[in-house]
């Protein structure tokens, strides 16, 4: 195998990762739309809650934590291999510098390293401070849910 072999090998490995990743972030999107639509239809024109209501809500939300706090494990873990992928197609490029151009290594100097902690893919990092936001706004409106579930017990 040609070293432009292995270099097109490395990278087309590295752009079905990158199809991956964003798949997951889609369905993540689509599942955290689903459960606040869901959450809206059951609040939809509501003064007073039934307590099966109360707890589907809460099933949602804790369902929408458990969705989050996963979607940001799976994406540390492409992350991870990405940075990989990336480091391995930077070593081909340095190491065959006059067969291979050197794209890969300049973007990534360019775009993906931060000197105070060294070259590392970031490019991540809004989509998980997005997770973290959700896994947020779930824990305060469950604590809601569960203080009207207690209050409607004592009632």
């Amino acid at each position: 195998m040609s070293i432009k072999d292995e270099y097109l090998m490395v990278w087309d490995h590295v752009n079905r990762l990158m199809g991956r990743r964003q798949s997951m972030t889609t369905i993540h999107l689509s599942v955290n739309a689903a459960i606040i639509g869901a959450t809206a239809y059951i609040l939809k024109g509501k003064v007073s809650f039934v307590g099966w209501q109360l707890l589907a809500m809460l099933l949602l939300l804790l369902t929408g934590m458990a969705a989050s706090y996963m979607w940001t494990r799976l994406v540390a873990h492409y992350s991870t291999l990405l940075d990989w992928w990336y480091s391995t197609l930077r070593e081909l490029e340095s190491s065959h510098e006059h067969e291979l151009p050197n794209l890969i290594t300049r973007e990534y100097k360019r775009f993906y390293t931060r000197p105070s902690k060294g070259p590392r893919l970031w490019f991540t990092r809004h989509e998980l401070r997005l997770a973290r936001l959700f896994i947020v706004a779930y824990a305060v409106f469950s604590v809601v849910v569960i203080v009207g579930l207690v209050g409607a017990t004592w009632t």
